[in-house]
């Protein structure tokens, strides 16, 4: 069973997950969570993968990605009705999600262990994530940054060889195009990756 793989827990509660779970389907550029709506709910991401960034000012910044191998959950047990995210998250491609309501979650979390030990990886994983780009946006070269990125981008796809468009990494780093076309030059130099028109390839 994909599900009771994917976060680790006892049959049963995958049954259970799956029999009141709201199941939706999001293509790429779809908003999954929008900054400052209320949401009580808990989601498991099954297929697809979201990006989950910082908006501020008609700015946005790439906090880290979700994706079913390394942190299916988007948790936000503290989210209410009345208290908001302060991330938005988008899909950057076709996802599939099941939504489950916070308290059925704080339930089976007290039923299973390893399920609740899943939620608490993903978290850790997010939180770890997020304050590596910050250290790298921080004290990293912008070429170093831009590996980093991509490096991360290789292990979500499991692809050397990385379909991506400038625009959309110098959206993701807050970089102007001009900047990013240079990086790569530099990478290039390096020998780390290999530029070409529709992907970059990583080398090293």
């Amino acid at each position: 069973m994909i599900l009771e793989s994917l976060i680790n827990c006892k049959k049963s509660i995958a049954r259970l997950i799956e029999s009141q779970a709201i199941q939706k389907k999001y293509v790429s550029g779809d908003p999954i969570l929008l900054k400052d709506v209320p949401i009580d709910s808990t989601a498991i991401v099954i297929k697809g993968v979201l990006k989950a960034h910082l908006d501020q000012e008609n700015n946005s910044l790439l906090l880290y990605h979700i994706y079913p191998q390394k942190n299916p959950f988007i948790a936000l047990m503290n989210m209410t009705k009345t208290f908001a995210a302060p991330i938005s998250i988008t899909a950057i491609e076709d996802s599939t999600l099941l939504w489950i309501p916070n308290e059925l979650i704080a339930q089976w979390q007290t039923e299973c262990l390893s399920f609740k030990k899943s939620i608490i990886n993903s978290s850790e994983y997010n939180i770890s994530t997020m304050f590596s780009r910050i250290k790298n946006l921080l004290t990293h070269s912008l070429e170093n940054r831009l590996f980093y990125y991509l490096e991360n981008k290789s292990e979500i796809y499991k692809e050397k060889d990385i379909r991506i468009s400038r625009s959309e990494i110098s959206l993701d780093l807050k970089v102007p195009l001009s900047s990013i076309s240079r990086a790569i030059k530099r990478l290039e130099d390096q020998h780390r990756v290999i530029g070409k028109p529709r992907s970059i390839q990583l080398v090293v």
